[in-house]
């Protein structure tokens, strides 16, 4: 599927709900952060816990982007509502990917969730990660495809994030087929 960029760049995400696992393909920062955003505005508008996972973006871009959709980023951290962490601090947490630990952690995340009261978990991830030289990377597709079963049974709604300029072209049939919706322009594609 080829991806065609589009000179306004914010998908419909009004027909999302918990169990869809969505893919993001940009090519730029506006087009990641236009994205991410409205992704992380409605789950914040609908009450769910919010969760971002940066790598090369950082979290003070995207806080300042929510701030200026109306949203008081600062009560919503201490709140526990939104929570904004690095990629160091979740996927390579100690300079390693474990697709187990990672699955583990997600499971952990969506049932936290539930228990703190949380209507969903609405959860993003940037994963340029996956293209440092650490041990463990090889195993995000295996990752992507269990995470996709996981999502699609819970009570989460996920938005994985992939640079198409870093990640190249022939990632694309891969990694698209471990997710249930593709964001591209400002279209939401169902993919299976």
């Amino acid at each position: 599927m080829a991806i065609q960029k589009s000179e306004f760049y914010r998908p419909d995400f009004h027909s999302l709900e918990p169990g869809h696992h969505l893919i993001s393909i940009y090519e730029s920062r506006r087009e990641q952060m236009a994205a991410v955003v409205p992704f992380l505005h409605r789950g914040l508008a609908q009450g769910a816990k919010t969760v971002f996972v940066t790598h090369d973006l950082g979290p003070k871009r995207i806080l300042d982007s929510l701030a200026r959709e109306g949203h008081d980023v600062e009560t919503l951290r201490i709140r526990g509502q939104l929570v904004p962490l690095r990629s160091d601090e979740s996927y390579i947490q100690g300079g390693f990917f474990s697709a187990d630990r990672a699955l583990v952690d997600l499971v952990h995340l969506i049932e936290q969730t539930a228990r703190e009261g949380w209507p969903y978990l609405c959860l993003t991830g940037e994963v340029n990660w996956a293209l440092l030289p650490i041990p463990g990377v090889e195993q995000l597709w295996r990752y992507e495809a269990e995470a996709h079963a996981i999502i699609s049974q819970s009570e989460c709604v996920a938005l994985c994030q992939y640079d198409l300029d870093t990640f190249g072209k022939g990632f694309q049939r891969k990694v698209v087929g471990c997710h249930s919706h593709m964001a591209a322009g400002t279209q939401l594609f169902k993919v299976h």
